[in-house]
């Protein structure tokens, strides 16, 4: 925007340029200032509200000076030379918000690990013998967990969901129960289970460590199942357990409210990535329990 000029009556005064400034303030406090402006405007003789603004700022300018800088100007700064942005006030709100929102899930992430290791044990102890083996994955952001068991029939697997994205100090738990563990053919993931790994030395040689991708297994996975459920509602999640050996992942159908599993597990002996699914698990036995986060 051009600059506006004021001459005054005195012809040999040179041009007094006024530059437009542009700044950011709290409605309540601009409601504020106008109010200040128009029920004193008698008593100051402000002509306008530009006016009373820069008389406002030229008072605490000038205090600046006398009480940081011996009451001398610093140096001008031109338009452009302070960093522009609202100002930290402004700013933060939602900065606050958006950390609160990450504190707290990091706090449910913790809250939700403890609470599973916690009975784990439990859990394990009334496992029967030869039942199978109980195991934990949690899904990505930490927001819910999957503990496998086995139920009554031998080798169905029966899980339990956490379910910490809650808005009451709560955890949803739920439970299901599918058919067992397929090792036959016709695994959606074995067609993209990773062959023996091996990885390249500095001389282009082959050394003979194992270096099957397992995470890049199961993102591969979840493209497939994506793409081939997309004029569906399906739901994809995936779940790895405590030390990244092993993952979980689940196509939950919204119409049937079922769940299908693709279990992954790495075997760092034979450097290969083994799958098996198991569906049919329908979901049953909701409850609550305190959740402390």
């Amino acid at each position: 925007m051009m600059p506006e000029s004021d001459m005054s009556e005195e012809g040999g005064k040179q041009p007094q340029y006024r530059e437009k400034t542009s700044f950011y303030q709290e409605r309540v406090a601009a409601d504020r200032m106008r109010a200040a402006f128009l029920n004193t405007r008698a008593i100051t003789g402000f002509a306008s509200l530009s006016e009373f603004i820069n008389a406002a700022i030229e008072e605490k300018v000038a205090g600046l000076e006398q009480a940081h800088n011996d009451g001398c100007p610093w140096s001008p700064l031109g338009a452009g030379e302070i960093p522009q942005g609202k100002p930290a006030g402004l700013q933060s709100r939602r900065t606050v918000a958006t950390a609160g929102k990450e504190a707290l899930r990091a706090r449910r992430r913790l809250a939700l690990r403890d609470l599973v290791e916690g009975i784990l044990p439990e859990i394990e102890s009334r496992q029967s013998a030869g039942g199978g083996e109980v195991r934990a994955f949690y899904r990505e952001d930490g927001q819910e967990a999957l503990i496998e068991t086995y139920g009554a029939r031998e080798g169905v697997p029966v899980f339990r969901r956490y379910d910490a994205e809650t808005s009451f100090g709560e955890v949803w738990i739920h439970t299901s129960s599918g058919y067992g563990w397929d090792e036959g053919d016709g695994l959606p993931g074995g067609e993209i289970s990773a062959g023996p790994g091996r990885r390249p030395e500095a001389d282009g040689q082959a050394a003979g460590t194992p270096a099957a991708d397992l995470r890049g297994t199961v993102e591969r996975a979840r493209k497939d199942l994506e793409r081939q459920s997309s004029q569906r509602q399906i739901e994809i999640e995936v779940f790895y357990s405590s030390d990244g050996a092993q993952a979980l992942v689940e196509s939950y159908h919204y119409g049937t409210e079922i769940s299908d599993f693709i279990h992954y597990a790495y075997d760092p002996a034979a450097g290969q990535i083994a799958a098996r699914n198991s569906s049919g698990h329908s979901w049953k036995d909701w409850q609550t329990a305190p959740f402390d986060a």
